[in-house]
């Protein structure tokens, strides 16, 4: 699968296609709708990214003010389409002998998580709802128009990721126009996210988690729909504490398992 992303100079808009597809020839098309301008085209896949492509649009008019069929665009890139070498990955420090190592390492590879400057990950730090709500939206390659902002966000850094999930009805503030990005975020209100998400059919089900009871009653069939899913699991008592703060392994495993 290929991303590409293509930024007009004058005013870095972007036009965002996500996953092209090759034909059995190695070979895909995709179309987007220009105006004259100066663009940068970049391509990824989930292993290489390719070199940025300089392109210009240039609709001339003919003599007498009349307009001739606008040509095709032709691409002239500044540098051939090598791919780059991948780098090696740092792996963190201390992630060796914990659960979530399998997971952590697939999605620092996919480029969805990094680690924390002093080269940790810190997988039993808990996680912000600003955090998640990135995860989320970089797994799914959501855009933003930046149109949606929370009072307490319009400065923030997560504000874009922010702004995505509210268009995409992934999330909700707490009421009086509050977010609280900084907030850490609980595992009942993760299950909605992750459900709205991935647009999970939402159904009165059986929850078999001993402390169901404990759930919050606007969580419980969202939570309901991604233990069916086995999207999220509880612990090994068979309880799911809903209350109880979401840690960073725990954000990455549940990321992983919607890669699955």
């Amino acid at each position: 699968d290929i991303t590409i992303i293509v930024y007009k100079e004058s005013d870095n808009s972007k036009s965002y296609i996500d996953q092209v597809t090759t034909d059995d020839n190695g070979v895909f098309t995709f179309t987007f709708t220009l105006s004259n301008g100066t663009y940068y085209a970049v391509l990824n896949t989930e292993t290489e990214q390719y070199n940025t492509q300089t392109f210009t649009v240039n609709y001339k008019k003919s003599g007498g003010g009349s307009t001739q069929p606008a040509p095709t665009p032709t691409l002239e890139p500044t540098t051939q389409p090598t791919p780059e070498p991948v780098p090696s990955l740092t792996l963190p420090t201390d992630i060796d002998g914990h659960w979530a190592k399998e997971y952590i390492i697939e999605l620092i590879e996919r480029g969805i998580v990094s680690n924390y400057p002093d080269n940790t990950f810190r997988p039993d730090q808990n996680i912000s709802r600003a955090e998640f709500v990135t995860l989320v939206v970089k797994k799914l390659g959501l855009e933003s128009k930046q149109l949606n902002v929370f009072e307490d966000t319009t400065s923030h850094w997560a504000k874009d990721y922010i702004s995505s999930a509210i268009e995409n009805n992934i999330v909700s503030g707490y009421g009086n126009n509050i977010f609280g990005p900084d907030d850490l975020i609980t595992r009942e209100q993760m299950a909605v996210i992750i459900s709205k998400a991935m647009k999970l059919n939402i159904e009165i089900s059986e929850i078999s988690f001993e402390d169901w009871d404990q759930i919050s009653e606007w969580a419980l069939n969202y939570l309901a729909s991604t233990a069916r899913e086995k999207i999220i699991k509880g612990y090994p008592d068979n309880t799911f504490k809903p209350k109880n703060y979401l840690t960073r392994a725990e954000a990455a495993t549940i990321i992983y398992n919607i890669t699955q």
